[in-house]
């Protein structure tokens, strides 16, 4: 059905009365199927950019996400298939040429942003589900994941944006600001989904970046995020084995190697626990008494203290980053084991062998 819809309206207001000039109407659901994703024939999505929880400038693009069909979309346009990270996907998108010179340093929810789906959905809006996941996740993956979760949560299509960071991100080095931003974004969606990959070599647990925003997740709601099959491996075994399988996820908090980051983002990591006093372990937080001979002299500032105090070893601000994301990692374990069903699995299992 061909839905007809005045584009604008001019009122001329003359000396024999008033003039109505209607200047176009617009096919919209014959337009859209014939322009490339993107044309500015589409309207943009509401964004909640004003009033409380929104950021501030410069980092107020950090609030979008991209809903699930948009990406689908992607996935079928682009041919992508599972060689192809999320990182990859957003440079092909960058490098088509649809945009021109307008791509700059924008993200891709900044370029898509007045972009709608085929069938006329908001495909850019303001970001409910954060989600942490390994840079070199394959994209095919990271979406079939996240429809998982959605299908578990019974979430809306048309109303659930995700904030994926090879999208929500500009294409420039991380920086302290930024991530800083991306904490309160966090805490502000209070929904995080947790793309692991294989539950039993948890991807995300690889990236220090990643886990560092895992262990801020305290008082937010985390769930695991996984594919419909390796999610039916993970509940029976979960179910048959709950307090092994538990731990042995855990584990991976503390045997994982965080070197899939680059230098850069590491070092900012590593800098940003520093600088953070709660982070700090406890015996570098506490100052010698003063002598006597030492109580006339001027206190020194909290803020010069701390400059004074001895710079902790990356072992331990590692030892801190791996215990925080254990205690939010295990609270999603106890949510899914809550969440599953009473009967086994098999079937489901069977059908993805």
């Amino acid at each position: 059905m061909l839905v007809f819809r005045p584009l604008s309206v001019r009122v001329r207001i003359g000396p024999f009365g008033c003039v109505v000039t209607l200047i176009a109407l617009g096919v919209r659901s014959f337009l859209s199927a014939l322009l490339p994703v993107g044309s500015s024939i589409y309207r943009p999505a509401p964004l909640l950019t004003a009033g409380a929880g929104a950021l501030d400038e410069p980092f107020s693009w950090l609030s979008l996400g991209i809903s699930l069909r948009f990406a689908r979309e992607h996935i079928a346009a682009l041919e992508i298939d599972a060689s192809h990270s999320a990182d990859k996907v957003r440079s092909m998108l960058h490098s088509s040429g649809e945009f021109g010179a307008k791509v700059g340093v924008r993200s891709h929810v900044e370029l898509y942003r007045d972009t709608r789906t085929l069938d006329g959905r908001y495909a850019v809006g303001e970001a409910n589900v954060f989600v942490i996941s390994a840079p070199d996740l394959p994209f095919v993956a990271l979406i079939d994941a996240l429809s998982a979760y959605s299908a578990e949560l019974g979430l809306h299509a048309d109303s659930t944006f995700f904030w994926i960071g090879a999208f929500s991100r500009r294409p420039i080095p991380l920086r302290a600001r930024e991530l800083a931003a991306t904490t309160r974004i966090i805490h502000r969606v209070a929904h995080v989904a947790l793309v692991l990959g294989c539950w039993h070599e948890p991807a995300p647990l690889r990236s220090l970046r990643c886990t560092y925003l895992l262990g801020c997740c305290r008082g937010v709601q985390v769930r695991l995020a996984l594919t419909a099959c390796e999610h039916a491996r993970f509940a029976s075994t979960l179910r048959e084995q709950p307090a092994a399988t538990r731990e042995a996820l855990l584990l991976a908090t503390t045997t994982s190697a965080l070197e899939s980051d680059d230098e850069g983002t590491r070092a900012l990591v590593l800098d940003m626990l520093t600088n953070d006093s709660a982070a700090l372990p406890p015996h570098r937080l506490l100052l010698p008494e003063p002598m006597a001979s030492e109580a006339l002299e001027p206190a020194v500032a909290p803020h010069a203290a701390s400059r004074l105090a001895p710079r902790p070893e990356p072992s331990e601000l590692l030892a801190v980053v791996r215990a925080r994301a254990r205690v939010v990692l295990a609270d999603a374990i106890d949510a899914a084991l809550r969440g599953l069903p009473p009967c086994g699995g098999g079937g489901a299992i069977a059908q993805c062998v």
